[in-house]
């Protein structure tokens, strides 16, 4: 089991994914919406069309400590950003 966390983590470190973002997101926006919460976010990355530049949707949100993650899903888990409704799971 532990062997399996581990190689877990070293593919997607600790690592939500965060669905039905609003249109005009960006990594930076990601960021600074959990940010605000979470002290150890890592990095955020919006996921983009590479013809178009545009979001998909999407992205991962990466924080220290792995203690974060289910307190970082019930917290914004359907929360309202900006007129959508966030989908926060943990990576996998």
């Amino acid at each position: 089991m532990a062997e399996r966390d581990e190689r877990r983590r070293q593919r997607f470190g600790f690592s939500l994914k965060v669905s039905n973002l609003p249109e005009r997101a960006d990594d930076y926006l990601l960021y600074e919406l959990f940010k605000c919460q979470f002290d150890d976010v890592v990095t955020a990355r919006v996921i983009t069309d590479r013809q178009t530049g545009q979001s998909l949707g999407y992205g991962f949100v990466t924080f220290a400590k792995e203690e974060s993650l289910s307190p970082a899903v019930d917290f914004y888990n359907d929360r309202d950003c900006e007129g959508s409704v966030l989908e926060v799971a943990i990576a996998h």
